[in-house]
């Protein structure tokens, strides 16, 4: 799926929940440029945090961005903070994803909702690539030299 569709089907499955009770506060973990902040803003008028690796990919005028090292450094937020979280196409860039799906919980509130998304390494093209190369789509051996040659990306865990 390319990136807008990611962020559609997002969109429908937050859907589910806003019928029912609307959003109050958002948080996008790997907030990147902040496309999917404004989309959410757009659609359910929440307020909207973001955390990320880094400050400076954000695009969106005076949006805030905490910055959290995700392998080694807990969500920058209070327990029961959000009632919605995000993380797309997040987890696998991480080498404890456990340990960052557990810090969703804690900051989700009680009847929130959180959508992850990651890579389908299951499908039909990932599948070959893995019985031909021994690593599905967008994975790959990590390279010691000529990184930006041959970089996975940096998914180094096919969640």
């Amino acid at each position: 799926m390319s990136t807008p569709n990611i962020y559609a089907a997002v969109l429908r499955l937050a859907d589910t929940r806003a019928a029912v009770k609307p959003f109050r506060k958002h948080l996008d973990v790997g907030a990147g440029h902040g496309e999917l902040i404004r989309l959410v803003r757009e659609r359910f008028k929440a307020e909207s945090a973001a955390c990320d690796y880094t400050d400076q990919l954000m695009k969106l005028p005076g949006q805030r961005v905490e910055i959290a090292n995700l392998n080694s450094q807990p969500l920058p937020y209070a327990a029961n903070s959000f009632d919605l979280v995000t993380a797309t196409e997040v987890i696998e860039h991480l080498e404890h994803f456990r340990e960052t799906l557990r810090e969703f919980f804690r900051v989700l509130e009680p009847g929130g909702m959180c959508v992850l998304t990651t890579p389908n390494i299951l499908n039909l093209n990932s599948r070959l690539r893995f019985l031909w190369f021994g690593f599905g789509n967008l994975f790959g051996p990590l390279p010691v030299k000529h990184g930006a040659l041959f970089s996975t990306g940096g998914h180094i865990n096919p969640v």
